[in-house]
């Protein structure tokens, strides 16, 4: 003390160090003893006594064991519930395991790191959630969100008051106890949206019909499920004043959420550039916020997750704001750090511990009994609405789903000791069971290219056709875009295909990856009513519009032209592995004779994961389409060059010069169509058709190799290919702009110098996907491989840098898609 008086008197301080600096320590902590950081296993230190070392090691394995379950279990489409395996009913039954991974003193990190994880998982799912398009479907659909949660909430209360009188919580009333009862009763009852967006998602059916029902009515039970919680929390407590306070700070923190942040999201989405990220200082903003709402909950004495919750649900889904809060949190939270929270639940269940089975087994058969009840008021409500009776099962267990939203419930009531651990991990695993059991069902009873409708499925074996189209009704075409660049190809050719003496409807599909949302759209827009929305959401579909509109409102005001050409303009936002649905029942409902696509290779900018993808929803447009699909190869944008066309002119023919179009015809029912598609073209002066009959030589007939079954097969196939090629001779009669040339050919090689003989003849090149039989044997089609399955032999060659350098453009026609390939003759293709 002495040293240290003189030390103060000559620089004011009392500096703590010696014997005395030692003393302190051997006081408070045990000395040199550090609770956090580990000194390292080379000086025998077991890193796993230590908070940092041991904590990280925890999310690690929740993250390993909760990939490596669901890797195993995936064909069965089974949750990322591995990290509960991790809990006493698991590993953690083994007391060296249980030592070392759950230490008293990790409960409070775990638990702290959970929350954080559910926080931002909470807010990340409520974003994505579209509140005004699906506030819009319940009016259709409140039936099956309202009346199924009914009866699943009637049937297991009556079932709990007659057979259930298990023991109560030590030290909780009656009234409180009902009170629990009644809150897990209408859990297990409801639907939780989330859960049903992330269901859906796994199964590639959120953009089918039933998916479409199922999340508008999990919207509407989320809506009520809310609407109770804030009622019982104001009602439970009968402390008048404190129901007026809760009720004040409840309304108001909602009241700023939807006047404050929900304004300055929307400003902040709106000043982004297109086609730009929000800035990182708004997203790191935004991410604060979520942090600061879940507190302000929290100390208010509500759930945590409201906060979060409310504030995902006023942020605008979509891009830029949404895609980017997405890219940024999602994937570290859901991959990383929301593992601890399975966690944190596996350390809570002990099935061990368990010793009153006989009231577990009443509490499963009245959860069951509630399950099979909601199946039932699907079925009879499905059978209202004239929906198949198979579709009623599948939407029950649809609404059946569990997930993780219920584990948040299930884990705050266990918190609050609202249920004991027996109940706790019964209605756990509970959760566990259901969503094993229920996904492979689905998988198994629905096919999503069926339709609910039933009207709508007897016109499914009504195809529609250009060779069934009578050339003076209105031709309807759906034409598909997934970038600007594409446009004016596009254009060109239904300018090109626009009919004279009859009217022209085309459905302009912009196809967007579903991103920042989880319900998909597919509704008609107003480029004018929507202008503001479209220009912060997706700006380039009101540039495709736009063009769209041009071409057809320069087509109108042609005095030479007697048709009229209408735009339905649409925006089609779903996954790429699901968006085929909705173009098909489009077409189907439509009555839509032709689809236009556009190849996969078009747009240079596409990079390689949105090529694939790209590329996949083309094949299955092709294999599931009830009409003619037609794939449009222009990697250049030649097309629109060579046609010359203006969108913005309004010139009396969008063709400024001599548009060719050269056909290459070997038969078959692809070919037909092709040909009859061109024959629609023909009625264009500035349009010039040639016909190029391919005719092989040297090729055995079927007459001298097969039955005579199938010889009256090719003889019906041959009887349509030469009735549609007389019409057409037909047309040459006085039309110089109407050719047709006979090509004689042999063998593979010979078939391709015939066709190299016509290069840079024309502007566009039509062909059919598939040919008559024996056009091609197996060694032969082993010398194209690129896209042959999708373009076919010949489409593949046209499209390749062997035809042209692959500078023409090619349009590859396929007649009626899956049902029709396979059937013969006059089944597969009707003549005009």
């Amino acid at each position: 003390m002495e040293r240290g008086s003189n030390n103060n008197n000559n620089n004011g301080t009392i500096p703590l160090e010696g014997d005395f600096m030692e003393r302190i320590f051997d006081v408070c902590v045990e000395r040199g003893k550090s609770y956090m950081h580990s000194k390292g296993l080379l000086r025998r230190d077991d890193p796993l006594d230590y908070v940092l070392p041991l904590t990280l090691f925890q999310i690690f394995l929740s993250v390993l064991m909760s990939r490596l379950v669901y890797f195993v279990l995936r064909p069965i489409r089974t949750p990322k519930f591995g990290g509960i395996l991790l809990g006493p009913s698991g590993l953690t039954h083994i007391q060296t395991f249980r030592t070392l991974m759950y230490p008293s003193r990790q409960y409070e990190i775990l638990f702290v790191t959970a929350s954080i994880a559910i926080s931002y998982f909470i807010f990340i799912l409520s974003m994505k959630m579209d509140t005004r398009m699906n506030l819009k479907s319940i009016k259709r659909t409140w039936r099956f969100g309202l009346f199924p949660f009914l009866t699943s909430f009637w049937v297991m209360s009556a079932l709990t008051c007659l057979f259930y009188h298990g023991p109560g919580i030590p030290g909780l009333a009656d009234e409180e106890m009902k009170r629990v009862r009644m809150a897990v009763l209408v859990t297990t009852s409801m639907a939780s949206f989330p859960v049903m967006s992330e269901g859906l998602l796994e199964l590639n059916l959120i953009a089918s019909e039933l998916g479409q029902i199922a999340l508008s009515a999990s919207m509407l039970n989320e809506i009520m499920q809310l609407m109770i919680q804030a009622v019982v929390t104001v009602l439970h407590n009968k402390n008048s004043e404190y129901r007026m306070a809760f009720m004040f700070c409840y309304t108001s923190f909602v009241l700023f959420c939807f006047y404050v942040i929900r304004p300055a999201a929307i400003r902040i989405a709106r000043g982004t550039p297109p086609g730009k990220q929000v800035s990182e200082g708004f997203v790191v903003m935004i991410q604060l916020g979520v942090l600061v709402t879940a507190f302000l909950c929290d100390a208010l004495g509500m759930s945590f997750v409201q906060g979060p919750l409310v504030m995902g649900l006023v942020m605008p889904s979509g891009p830029p704001l949404a895609t980017t809060l997405e890219e940024r949190t999602e994937a570290i939270i859901a991959n990383l750090l929301l593992p601890a929270f399975f966690f944190f639940l596996g350390g809570r269940i002990d099935l061990l511990a368990i010793k009153t089975w006989g009231i577990i087994f009443k509490v499963q058969l009245i959860l069951m009994a509630g399950f099979v009840a909601k199946i039932v008021a699907c079925v009879v409500i499905s059978l209202r609405y004239k929906m198949k009776f198979k579709h009623g099962i599948v939407l029950g267990l649809m609404l059946n789903m569990k997930g993780m939203v219920d584990l948040i419930i299930f884990s705050r009531m266990r918190t609050l000791e609202m249920m004991d651990d027996q109940i706790y991990a019964h209605m756990v695993l509970s959760v566990m069971g259901v969503a094993t059991i229920v996904s492979p069902l689905i998988e198994l009873l629905y096919n999503p290219q069926s339709r609910v409708d039933k009207l709508s499925e007897i016109s499914m074996n009504m195809m529609k056709t250009i060779q069934t189209t009578p050339r003076n009704s209105e031709l309807r075409i759906i034409s598909c875009v997934h970038k600007e660049g594409e446009v004016h190809s596009i254009i060109a050719l239904m300018e090109s295909l626009n009919p004279i003496n009859s009217s022209m409807c085309v459905y302009v599909l912009h196809l967007i990856q579903l991103l920042g949302k989880s319900t998909p759209i597919l509704r008609h827009i107003n480029i004018s009513k929507n202008k503001s929305w479209l220009l912060m959401n997706y700006p380039d579909t009101h540039h495709i519009m736009r063009a769209f509109h041009n071409f057809a409102h320069n087509s109108n005001q042609n005095q030479g032209c007697s048709s009229f050409v209408s735009v339905v303009p649409c925006i089609n936002v779903a996954p790429y592995k699901t968006m085929h649905d909705s173009i098909c029942n489009l077409a189907q409902d439509k009555c839509v004779p032709l689809i236009v696509l556009p190849f996969h290779q078009n747009d240079h900018t596409h990079d390689h994961c949105t090529a694939a993808a790209i590329r996949s929803l083309n094949a299955s447009i092709q294999e599931y389409a009830p009409c003619t699909v037609g794939i449009l190869v222009d990697k250049y944008s030649r097309l629109s060059i060579s046609s010359n066309i203006n969108t913005t002119s309004s010139s009396l023919s969008f063709f400024s010069s001599l548009f060719h179009v050269g056909v290459f015809f070997m038969g078959g029912a692809d070919d037909r169509e092709a040909l009859a598609l061109a024959m629609r073209m023909s009625e264009h002066k500035n349009i010039k058709i040639v016909l190029l009959r391919l005719v092989m030589r040297g090729k055995k007939t079927s007459k001298d190799d097969e039955s005579g079954e199938l010889d009256e097969e090719e003889r019906e196939e041959r009887r349509l290919d030469e009735s549609l090629i007389d019409e057409f001779k037909a047309l040459e009669f006085g039309n110089p702009q109407v050719a047709m040339e006979d090509v004689e050919v042999e063998g593979w090689e010979k078939v391709f110098d015939g066709i190299r003989k016509w290069e840079w003849k024309y502007d566009l090149v039509m062909v059919g996907r598939k040919h008559k039989k024996g056009c091609f044997n197996d060694e032969e089609m082993s010398s194209f491989e690129e896209n042959v399955e999708m373009l076919g032999m010949v489409g593949d060659m046209l499209a390749s840098s062997e035809f042209c350098n692959g500078i023409v453009p090619v349009l590859v026609v396929q007649c009626g898609g899956k049902r029709l390939r396979g059937q013969s003759g006059r089944e597969a293709s009707v003549e005009i």
